[in-house]
């Protein structure tokens, strides 16, 4: 069984990732999720995941009822900094709707983690509610994460 956590704000596309997920890979994945750059690393640090999906654009803490949290437009990058400082090695992707963060566009930061953080980044997989292609990208990264043996 593979352990993978899903650090991901958007309800909708959270459920809509887990859904495909549980469909596909029911008897092999177990999935933990939390929506912030806290909840995320704080999860890193009290289990073991064989593979992170996670957000660029993720809030520093988790939402509390009635009050709108700040998202970090680069908080998925900065919480992969966080865990290589802190010595967990996360195989990961961003799962993203956009194409620019800040002042940067999603090819920037592509290449920056690729340069980083070698074979740890498998790439970034585009989200979109139109269509099923990121369905294909995510299977093929999931396919190869189940038969790896890290």
């Amino acid at each position: 069984m593979k352990n993978i956590l899903i650090i991901e704000d958007d309800v909708y596309k959270k459920t809509d990732i887990i859904e495909f997920i549980n469909k596909k890979y029911q008897d092999v994945i177990m999935i933990d999720s939390c929506e912030s750059y806290t909840g995320g690393y704080q999860l890193a640090m009290s289990k073991h995941y064989d593979f992170y999906i996670i957000d660029m654009t993720i809030p520093k803490f988790d939402k509390k009822v009635g009050t709108k949290e700040q998202s970090l437009p680069n908080g998925g990058e900065l919480l992969v900094e966080t865990m290589l400082d802190s010595g967990i090695t996360p195989v990961f992707i961003v799962m993203t709707q956009f194409e620019n963060f800040g002042n940067e566009t999603l090819s920037a930061i592509d290449a920056r983690l690729k340069a980083d953080c070698g074979d740890l980044y498998k790439g970034t997989v585009k989200y979109s509610t139109d269509s099923e292609n990121w369905k294909i990208e995510l299977e093929k990264i999931l396919d190869y994460v189940i038969h790896s043996n890290n």
